[in-house]
């Protein structure tokens, strides 16, 4: 959600307007201000609102108990993501059985609605996560947690996670860190499938961006335990969560 907030007033009155929008994705939602009016009075303000050429009916204003302020309230749907937005607030007061408009306090402006975020899917031990058959995934997994032989913590489930962290990141707005590895290095091939130093820190930094694992640095010929994964894989999905 984005804020957008625009003040105006009219020279020789005390009186002001603020227009504060919220915008989401595909609506925004206004709450708009008169200020400082005339204390006393009793009638009903309005102010009519255009979002990109769609016109609204007049929306009466709630009076402050002294009647010197009044606050407005609108929302539009059905916006598109990522769209600069034109809008425009007229004011005016009932008069009669008409409602007069004050053409000098009309005020346009401009919002940009939210870009659509990406969906990543939370990272599972129980199925594929890419190139990694279900049954790979939790061959790996029972690998790191039962003492199960090495070798069934195939190369293509370290590189799905490696993947599935940067599709993270993408959706986060930001970009693979290459401070140890590329993403590309970070990966295994089929015929270089160590888990090297390089490779766990750099999947480590890059999880840790979003998300504090609080794994430690490892160093060539430290022991990469089977739980440091399973605190990878945590640690991700909670970024994932945030989003």
């Amino acid at each position: 959600m984005a804020f957008f907030t625009t003040e105006w007033t009219i020279p020789g009155s005390s009186a002001s307007m603020e227009a504060v929008w919220d915008v989401y994705e595909t609506s925004a939602s206004l709450e708009c201000s008169f200020l400082n009016g005339q204390s006393g009075f009793k009638g009903t303000r309005y102010i009519r609102v255009t979002v990109n050429n769609r016109k609204k009916d007049p929306i009466p204003g709630e009076n402050s108990k002294d009647g010197a302020d009044s606050t407005f309230l609108y929302e539009i749907k059905y916006l598109s993501p990522g769209t600069l937005c034109t809008w425009k607030i007229e004011f005016g007061f009932q008069s009669g059985d008409n409602i007069q408009w004050l053409t000098a306090w009309t005020k346009e402006g401009t919002f940009t609605t939210e870009q659509k975020k990406p969906s990543v899917t939370a990272w599972s031990w129980e199925k594929s996560n890419g190139s990694a058959e279900d049954w790979e995934t939790e061959d790996a997994y029972d690998a790191i947690t039962s003492n199960g032989p090495t070798t069934d913590f195939s190369y293509k489930v370290w590189n799905d996670l490696v993947s599935k962290t940067n599709e993270t990141i993408q959706a986060a707005g930001r970009s693979w860190d290459s401070f140890y590895l590329s993403f590309e290095d970070t990966k295994m091939t089929k015929d270089n499938k160590v888990i090297t130093a390089d490779r766990f820190n750099s999947l480590r930094n890059n999880i840790n961006f979003g998300h504090d694992t609080k794994l430690p640095v490892v160093k060539k010929g430290d022991v990469i335990k089977g739980k440091y994964f399973i605190t990878l894989a945590s640690g991700l999905n909670s970024w994932i969560n945030s989003l």
